[in-house]
């Protein structure tokens, strides 16, 4: 704790990740949490460093545990005549460029990118063994064997393999292994050049292999002998593989007509001239050193023979032509060469019969055509040639210019020689043409459309072939307003991209977004343009304009773009009990069209559910299982924002090892234990479908107290979690015992107060009956068992009330009672019926003595002047409003459902006096006086206006003429006004029907309450009206701020005050007419507000973190 804006953390301990967050305090409470802030602690030194050497490639492969924290590690490897570092981002790393004989102390540090830990403990790592050096070599040519000798250096025994790599690649290496200084090749094969080299190894480690050293065997025969015609000049060229060894070769070509020639060479070629085309000769060659090789031998045939009697003809108005020949002894196909004059480049065709076709030719060109004969491995000399035209070239324009207002372009174009005219043709993409033709190098074409580019080109007329068409140009016309033709909105990074038509003719596009209240523009000069960062859930319009060289076009249509759905909040899930499910509900995403929410168990159950509401239901949820749900929405084009994770618990799964056991009266059943239930709840289901439960919220077992009886029940167990319950589990079976008589009934003789019962006959022959009879208000209850289905009794007093049950007995068990009946005897006659009425409400109150037996009495009222009313009651009292100063007759009699007594006598009486009419009162506020007014009576002298509450105050003021004013009253009281007069004879006033509420009371002792965490302040005051009451609380901040809060309660919350402002309140009650004085004003200070840019930094050698924040502001 510190009264600073920072604050230090020793003893941190390295590798953890500390969660920081800083409240403010003041004298009374502690404000909220600001936002938190991670520091990483610098990574613990790396452990357990180990390392697997590759000797061959003088490499290791050095390894550790990772260290928390860590973002990257740096190894030493330090030896007496080396060190090497290496760096890696991963938990191991590899040294190069081992010297070998070195043994190397490894170590390692790990870095967070800020703080570096110590270094780990060192870690020996043996030596790579050297290669011996200064060996040498010995052939012996008779056996083309080797002997390789070398020193031994080391003083560590060592084991050494000899290899000689041939340089060709289709012989095998020979190899040779030793202890000692020398070691023997054998096996090498003659005319070969072999790389010799040794290498050095210790136990599983070999070392690299030495420099080599070149050794050449004794020469072989020549080899790889081939001999192929110069075809341009009818001789043989034969050439061979070198002899190791050989100083010379001698070559003989021997043909037809007995033609042989010998040329000798120390070279591998041998070239021989003057041979006839398309002829067949046999080639020797042989190696000469200190003797002779055996010789090899191949056959050569010359080249073809040149073709003759060339002709070509022109195709016109395509780059090819027909060229012919004879056909040329010796040839198997032919190519004709096409090549222009003073140029090095040529086009050629090539056939196997006698005419070709020459493609590509160039326009306006003059080649020379040479046909060459070619058999499988020569051609002909080619002497024999003739020339080929071919048709003038195409123009290209040079230069075209729009002009403006008329839909119209000018252009030219490079004159051609050897034209007659020129045509210019221009294309639309949409397939719109427009031409022109001209003698010379100018055209104009009109009827252009506007915002359209033209693909125009020009062609060239000669006397015998028109040209191809030149280059194309393209002419863009004015331009016409844009149209946008794609919006592409990449969801993820809430990216639109829209483009649109190119109008020909733009200089650059405007691009606008709006809607929502958001607007952006984008101004380029691409038919493109890419909005980013747009915000969720808006519904946008987009334009673009084109500018032209000299004006901007219209707005294109706009162009509609919803953005990607924001994530759903306040994710929710409950389970729903009747189909065992969970319903999953959120708050909507504006824009969305639907949602997807995924449902995923700990146990991999999954669940997915689409829907176009802001819920979803999930069925077939595992029981007792935990699911993270999460929702996503999605657009007609786009997935939006997924929510947070909620974390739902389904429902528990139901008891196992369910068992019941019999009683007469009641049956247990019980189960294993589920955690987590909240209660237990056993169901016995009867084969009619009718069904009893018992439940248990802490035991495993209930009782059923009432089931039916003579039924078979299918009884199982669910478990109760949150309120639902789970699957049923698996039924056990349990039967009851008999079922009590039925419709068990009683008939009372009103008179005699004779009662006859009777009751069904059970379906169970043999069967006994039990009937107990009980006279309520005694406890003496007789039992009767008789084997008929009725019993009749006599003498019955009156006022008196029986109860009846009656039970069945087979030979196991009695069956329970059945339902108890009631039957009452008359009510005896009552007695003591009084008479009294109030002044002011105009009631006659009766009262009577209470009569046996009796369920309700009613009192019948009879005025002189015909009035007839009556009043009931269960008690010995009741009450009617009768017309005042009138005489009435009253009698009584008592009653139950079935019979009435005998009635009492009447009594008479007169209703209370009239009293003076037309009252009106009115409260004055501030006095809390009311003022009553009234008609006054014949013969009145004095008056008497009376106020009386409703819990018992009475107030009241006297007069002679026709009002008062009335003091002395409570505050917050609810009166009954009346008047009354000094010629009327009431003894007491009871109130009226006419009310008035006086002034509301002021508010005491009030007192504020505030909640830290949620800023959240409560006033609470003493309240003494006895009526409802409304109140206004008034906040009054520092800062001139004002807030209220209404209720009828003595105590009111303000959920959204400013943190840290000190806070003046005050109260004030109120009804419909008047307001009380405002309560004493007392002031309370809002909880500290969050600190906020709270920041925290780690020194590494102390391993301390200090923490900083901007002060939370407190307003006076």
């Amino acid at each position: 704790m510190t009264n600073n804006t920072s604050c230090s953390l020793p003893g941190l301990q390295c590798g953890e990740v500390y969660t920081i967050g800083v409240s403010g305090v003041d004298d009374n409470c502690t404000g909220q949490l600001s936002d938190t802030v991670s520091l990483n602690t610098e990574p613990c030194s790396p452990s357990n460093v180990s390392s697997q050497r590759m000797c061959s490639a003088a490499t290791a492969q050095v390894s550790w545990p990772p260290s928390a924290n860590a973002v990257s590690y740096t190894l030493e490897a330090i030896s007496s005549g080396q060190n090497l570092t290496c760096s890696s981002s991963s938990p191991n790393c590899t040294l190069s460029n081992l010297v070998c004989g070195q043994a190397y102390d490894i170590l390692v540090t790990a870095t967070d990118g800020t703080c570096v830990s110590n270094y780990s403990a060192p870690f020996r790592q043996n030596p790579v063994p050297c290669p011996p050096e200064d060996f040498s070599t010995s052939l012996m040519c008779g056996t083309n064997d080797a002997t390789v000798s070398w020193n031994i250096s080391s003083a560590v025994p060592l084991n050494y393999s000899v290899a000689a790599v041939p340089l060709a690649e289709n012989i095998s290496s020979v190899l040779c292994q030793t202890s000692s200084g020398s070691c023997r090749l054998i096996g090498l094969q003659c005319g070969e050049t072999y790389n010799v080299s040794v290498k050095a190894s210790s136990g599983s480690c070999s070392g690299q292999f030495s420099p080599p050293q070149t050794v050449e065997t004794a020469p072989c025969p020549p080899q790889s002998l081939t001999a192929v015609t110069d075809c341009g000049t009818n001789s043989v060229l034969a050439s061979w593989n070198a002899s190791v060894g050989a100083t010379s070769y001698a070559a003989t070509v021997m043909g037809p007509n007995g033609f042989s020639e010998t040329c000798s060479s120390s070279n591998l070629t041998c070239s021989v001239s003057g041979l006839q085309c398309a002829s067949q000769y046999n080639v020797t060659v042989k190696s000469q050193g200190n003797c002779i090789s055996s010789p090899s031998q191949t056959v050569v045939i010359t080249g073809p023979c040149d073709p003759i009697n060339v002709t070509s003809v022109l195709q016109c108005g395509s780059d090819a032509a027909t060229v012919s020949w004879e056909a040329a002894a010796g040839a198997v196909a032919y190519t004709v060469l096409a090549r222009e004059e003073s140029s090095p480049y040529y086009t050629s065709c090539r056939s196997n019969m006698t005419s070709c076709q020459l493609k590509q030719l160039q326009c306006g060109k003059v080649y020379n055509l040479t046909v060459i004969a070619e058999d499988a491995t020569c051609n002909s000399t080619g002497s024999i040639s003739t020339i080929l035209m071919t048709a003038p070239c195409s123009p290209s324009i040079q230069n075209s210019s729009l002009i403006c207002g008329t839909n119209s372009s000018s252009l030219s174009w490079t004159p051609m020689a050897d034209v007659t005219s020129y045509v210019v043709n221009a294309t639309a993409p949409n397939g719109h043409t427009v031409s022109c033709s001209s003698a010379t190098a100018t055209c104009t074409l009109t009827d252009l459309l506007c915002s359209q580019t033209y693909m125009t080109t020009v062609i060239a007329r000669g006397s015998q072939c028109d040209s191809a068409p030149g280059s194309s140009t393209n002419i863009t016309t004015a331009p016409c307003s844009p149209r946008i033709v794609s919006k592409q909105y990449t969801c993820g990074s809430n990216t639109a991209e829209f483009s649109w038509t190119d109008p020909v003719g733009h200089l650059s596009f405007l691009a606008q977004v709006a809607g929502g209240g958001y607007q952006d523009s984008c101004q380029t000069t691409n038919t493109s343009c890419s909005f980013h960062n747009l915000p969720c859930g808006l519904d946008l319009n987009v334009t673009v304009q084109a500018q032209g060289e000299e004006c901007i076009s219209t707005p294109s249509v706009s162009e509609s773009l919803e953005t990607v759905p924001c994530a759903p909040q306040n994710v929710s899930a409950t389970l729903v009990c009747f189909n065992h499910s969970a319903l999953v509900w959120w708050v909507g995403s504006p824009g969305a069209v639907g949602y997807n929410v995924t449902v995923t168990g700990r146990d991999g159950h999954a669940h997915h559910c689409h829907t176009n509401t802001t819920s979803c239901p999930l069925p077939d949820i595992h029981c007792g299982e935990t699911y993270n749900i999460t929702v996503t929405p999605y657009s007609e084009t786009c997935t939006g924002q997924q929510s947070a994770v909620y974390i739902f618990k389904a429902g528990l799964c139901a008891p196992s090892n369910v068992t019941v056991s019999l009683a007469c009266d009641d049956s247990t059943v019980s189960w294993s234990h589920v955690t987590g239930a909240e209660m237990y709840i056993a169901t016995a289901t009867a084969n009619d479908g009718h069904n009893h439960t018992c439940s248990s919220n802490y035991s495993n077992s209930c009782n059923f107290t009432d089931l039916h009886c003579g039924e078979t029940y299918n009884v199982t167990v669910v478990t109760v979690d949150r309120g639902c319950w789970s699957e049923p589990s698996s039924a056990v079976e349990l039967r009851t015992a008999l079922c009590p008589p039925t419709n068990l009934l009683g008939q009372v003789s009103c008179d005699d107060n004779t009662l006859s019962l009777t009751w069904d006959q059970s379906q169970v022959s043999g069967t006994n009956y039990t009937l107990h009879t009980e006279r309520i208000g005694t406890h003496t209850p007789s039992v009767l068992t008789t084997s008929n289905t009725s019993h009749t009794l006599t003498n019955l007093l009156c006022g008196q009330r029986y109860a009846f049950r009656v039970a069945a007995q087979d030979g196991n068990c009695r069956s329970s009672y059945s339902p108890p009946i009631e039957i009452s005897t008359a009510p005896c006659q009552p007695t003591n019926l009084t008479a009294h009425v109030d002044c002011g409400t105009n009631r006659g109150n009766f009262s009577w003595s209470e009569s046996s037996g009796a369920a309700f009495y009613t009192v019948e009222v009879t005025g002189e002047h015909g009035h007839v009313t009556s009043c009931s009651s269960n008690d010995t009292s009741c009450a009617v409003r009768l017309p005042c100063g009138r005489e009435y007759t009253a009698t009584l009699v008592a009653s139950t459902n079935s019979c009435n007594s005998s009635k009492h006598a009447d009594i008479t009486f007169e209703s209370a006096p009239c009293l003076p009419d037309d009252v009106s009162a009115k409260l004055e506020c501030d006095t809390n006086v009311m003022n009553v007014s009234w008609a006054q009576t014949p013969g009145s002298d004095d008056y008497t206006a009376w106020a009386i509450s409703t819990d018992g105050h009475r107030a009241s003021c006297n007069s002679t003429s026709n009002f008062c004013s009335i003091h002395d009253l409570l505050c917050g009281k609810l009166y009954e006004v009346a008047v009354t007069s000094s010629s009327i004879h009431c003894e007491i006033i009871a109130g009226s029907d006419y009310k008035v509420q006086s002034a509301p009371c002021k508010p005491e002792n009030t007192t504020v309450e505030e909640n830290c965490s949620s800023n959240v302040m409560t006033v609470k005051w003493n309240e003494h009206s006895s009526t409802t009451q409304n109140y206004t609380v008034k906040a009054m901040s520092a800062s001139g701020v004002n807030s209220t809060c209404d209720s009828t309660e003595s105590r009111c919350s303000f959920l959204n005050l400013t943190c840290g402002q000190l806070y003046t309140f005050t109260v004030m009650g109120h009804t419909n007419v008047c307001m009380s004085e405002m309560s004493t004003p007392i002031e309370k200070l809002s909880a500290p507000c969050p600190p906020t840019n709270v920041s925290a930094g780690l020194n590494c050698t102390t391993l301390n973190a200090v923490v900083s924040w901007s002060s939370a502001i407190t307003l006076l």
